[in-house]
């Protein structure tokens, strides 16, 4: 299955919906979600709403997120080791 490209029109289109779902699942004004605000470091997430965020998002949409892919992108760059321990999402020491 390859990816297909999502044009920034397309992301406006979902953007005020993702936005207030995000707002919703973590209790912050939906003014202070914006694209490039990071979920944990910006809007205070934690590894439970991220599984939060999922459903939400799969209700909202009516989509299926596959799960490996979100903890991928959640991590980013960081390695396996540095971004959980025993189940929990940790701050990347550059953070702490």
């Amino acid at each position: 299955m390859s990816e297909q490209a999502i044009s920034q029109q397309e992301i406006d289109a979902v953007f005020p919906k993702v936005a207030q779902i995000i707002a919703d699942a973590l209790g912050c004004d939906v003014d202070d979600v914006k694209p490039k605000v990071p979920l944990i470091e910006g809007l205070d997430a934690e590894s439970i709403d991220f599984l939060d965020l999922v459903f939400r998002l799969e209700r909202g949409f009516g989509v299926k997120i596959p799960r490996g892919k979100i903890v991928e992108d959640a991590r980013g760059p960081l390695p396996e080791a540095e971004f959980e321990n025993k189940g929990i999402v940790t701050m990347p020491a550059s953070l702490a």
